[in-house]
């Protein structure tokens, strides 16, 4: 099942802190449309994850620029907020440069 030119939503934050031992989030930075191909995640692209978060991880979405956008930040598809397990930037690869990012499963604690 392939999906082409869906739009993910992107609230990037700035980086979180610790005070007294309790990790505090960081505030929205920014938030970016981005344009991308997603598809499901193959049983081979979760090799790469530990056990207990292959269950989580669903899409990987491919963009054809490049972006910065790190763990802490928050990704918005279908309208159902999803947490960005992994950012693989494939850059100076000729006509082939992308970021590879993988979405999964927000963890409610």
């Amino acid at each position: 099942m392939l999906r082409t030119r869906h739009t993910i939503t992107i609230e990037q934050y700035t980086d979180g802190t610790f005070v007294k031992g309790i990790y505090t989030k960081g505030s929205v930075s920014g938030v970016v449309n981005l344009k991308c191909n997603v598809q499901p995640v193959t049983g081979k692209q979760l090799e790469f994850f530990p056990e207990g978060e292959r269950k989580k991880i669903r899409y990987t979405a491919y963009l054809n620029k490049a972006h910065a956008i790190g763990m802490s930040d928050v990704a918005f598809y279908n309208g159902k907020e999803m947490k960005i397990f992994l950012t693989n930037p494939w850059i100076d690869q000729g006509t082939l440069s992308h970021n590879e990012i993988f979405l999964g499963d927000k963890d409610d604690k």
